[in-house]
């Protein structure tokens, strides 16, 4: 007699496996919205950095104690890690330590023969007062900077990637070397310079690009993103965009080539737009080194020793 329940077992087995999986990623992506909400609460106060950070601190506490899996203590550190970041940057600017201004120019003339790169940029490509193509790409660049590597986490995340861990852990390391970094040299970016006479005049694009299209939007935007006009070395834009380019040099020779070329252009985009010096861009590409050589030894340290624990079968 054929005996169904022989063959129905491995079945039920399966789908019970894929329910429950299914489960776990509703659940995760339950309590990542609910940290979402609570950091576009967050973002609305950015005149009180420090009381904000606090609150963030101890919600990311409080998420930590509620759920010990590896997966969404990685997200929880992620997204609370860049919402602190963002307002203790708010600060950098609020210390005994004057603004420098004249020793990424001298850098930048030694770099570029005598000439200030960006100024020599813009007086060969800049029409004042007209968007070019040209204009228009880099200023797409550099905004695709608040895109990329969120998209990217989410990418590996899905992807179950044992390096996921990695990437979170070197993004925040870069962000945070970044950060002391702003606090004890904090330094005028090429743009604010010129304003106060240090440089040739040289225009700020990206800012007259987004109060073109919309000047309340442009506003928001720089309030919401923490922006701090001194918090200029090291080019932060583009560590985190090196930063990307050594995580994911592994995955083979066509993604080096994509990132090579990106990481590029976001450097020439920084340059071009007058947001950083050259000399900006070379201290960032140092600090996301030491940002992926931390990722490496935290990962080799002590994520591997719970690797292959129920923690990480969200990611599996």
């Amino acid at each position: 007699m054929y005996d169904r329940s022989a063959r129905s077992t491995p079945d039920r087995g399966r789908r019970e496996e894929a329910s429950e999986a299914i489960s776990r990623w509703i659940v995760l992506a339950a309590k990542i919205l609910a940290i979402l909400v609570g950091l576009a609460t967050l973002t609305l106060t950015p005149e009180y950095p420090v009381a904000s950070a606090a609150v963030a601190g101890i919600i990311l506490g409080a998420l930590f104690y509620l759920d010990r899996s590896m997966m969404f203590r990685l997200w929880a550190s992620y997204l609370l890690g860049i919402v602190i970041f963002t307002h203790l940057r708010t600060l950098a600017d609020q210390t005994m330590i004057s603004t420098k201004y004249q020793y990424v120019i001298d850098i930048d003339m030694f770099l570029g023969f005598g000439h200030v790169p960006m100024v020599w940029l813009q007086d060969r490509f800049f029409e004042p007062g007209s968007y070019s193509w040209f204009d228009q790409f880099m200023v797409g660049i550099h905004l695709s900077y608040f895109v990329i590597p969120y998209a990217l986490a989410v990418m590996l995340a899905l992807l179950g990637r044992s390096y996921f861990a990695r990437y979170i852990v070197g993004t925040l390391a870069t962000f945070y070397i970044g950060l002391v970094i702003y606090f004890l040299v904090p330094t005028s970016p090429p743009w604010l310079s010129s304003q106060l006479g240090y440089l040739p005049e040289v225009t700020r694009i990206l800012q007259m690009f987004g109060t073109g299209v919309s000047p309340e939007a442009y506003e928001q935007g720089y309030r919401v993103a923490g922006g701090n006009d001194v918090a200029a070395m090291p080019s932060l834009h583009f560590a985190i965009t090196a930063f990307i380019m050594f995580a994911h040099w592994s995955f083979g020779r066509v993604y080096r080539i994509i990132f090579v070329i990106y990481t590029a252009l976001m450097g020439l985009a920084l340059v071009y737009l007058a947001e950083h010096y050259v000399a900006d861009l070379i201290l960032g590409f140092v600090v996301a080194g030491a940002g992926w050589r931390i990722a490496n030894w935290w990962y080799d340290s002590f994520a591997l020793r719970g690797e292959s624990g129920s923690s990480w079968s969200v990611a599996r």
